[in-house]
């Protein structure tokens, strides 16, 4: 089982493990630096561009960027209400996906704290994450953009 955003590497490990053409001992890639040192992980932005066109990696990358803007305006929106929980639980779900599908890792690793905080209904830590999220969103909005500038 490999969970939802997939993972090349892992998917490759997976397969390989399963199909007996794994090699005793061998390690799975693993990132040179932690989730949380990172912004954006460009070869996951690569494999996207490998895997598509540099056309359709600015409609994807728009794309998130205007998924970002939904989850900074949940954030906003977050009184502690259920309906705004719920309403930040999806957007950070949604975000997450995207984030991990482009490469923006430490923006990734953020909503999926938020939704497990939005899932556990952790008021605590749901007010730490509030008052970092500008923060990652603005971080990943930078990183996401400067690879689509990069494209033109």
């Amino acid at each position: 089982f490999i969970a939802k955003p997939v993972d090349r590497q892992r998917l490759v490990n997976s397969l390989q493990k399963w199909l007996g053409q794994s090699h005793e001992g061998e390690e799975a890639a693993q990132p040179s630096a932690e989730p949380d040192e990172v912004i954006m992980d460009l070869d996951v932005a690569q494999q996207l561009l490998d895997d598509t066109s540099p056309e359709a990696v600015v409609t994807i990358m728009t794309m998130v960027l205007d998924e970002l803007t939904k989850l900074s305006a949940s954030l906003g929106a977050m009184d502690g209400s259920a309906t705004s929980i719920s309403a930040l639980r999806e957007a950070a779900h949604s975000s997450k996906s995207s984030a991990g599908y482009c490469g923006a890792v430490q923006l990734q690793q953020f909503c999926q704290e938020l939704e497990l905080a939005c899932d556990l209904l952790d008021h605590e830590q749901l007010q730490v994450l509030i008052g970092l999220g500008e923060q990652r969103i603005a971080d990943g909005r930078r990183a996401i953009s400067n690879y689509i500038a990069t494209l033109s």
